[in-house]
């Protein structure tokens, strides 16, 4: 176990995808269950601070990229220095490969 947590970074398409599944879940199944879906987001993305390598790798799709599940949502997410870059999350049914590629060079050292 981490003595110290990672600090967390987030590309802008990754807060957009928060926000639309945040705003989806409301309108689907109200006030309360978006709270409580915000809530097992908020949770993984601390298991991330605490556990940075706690999702397993994606060398399949970029040999950076890392996945950690929030119930029906996947984080894609890869680790730099003491910080956690959440890059997208989808939903599990989509292909992440399209979605990855416009954002392709966040998986990319610089």
């Amino acid at each position: 176990m981490s003595a110290r947590k990672a600090s967390l970074a987030f590309t802008p398409q990754a807060r957009q995808d928060i926000s639309d599944v945040l705003l989806h879940t409301r309108q689907m199944w109200g006030r309360d269950q978006r709270d409580i879906y915000k809530n097992k987001i908020d949770s993984r993305l601390d298991y991330l601070r605490r556990y940075p390598e706690g999702g397993p790798p994606r060398v399949d799709l970029y040999p950076t990229c890392r996945m950690l599940e929030v119930e029906r949502h996947i984080i894609y997410y890869r680790l730099r220095e003491n910080s956690v870059r959440i890059v997208r999350v989808l939903p599990e049914r989509v292909d992440p490969r399209a979605h990855l590629d416009q954002v392709q060079n966040e998986f990319v050292d610089h």
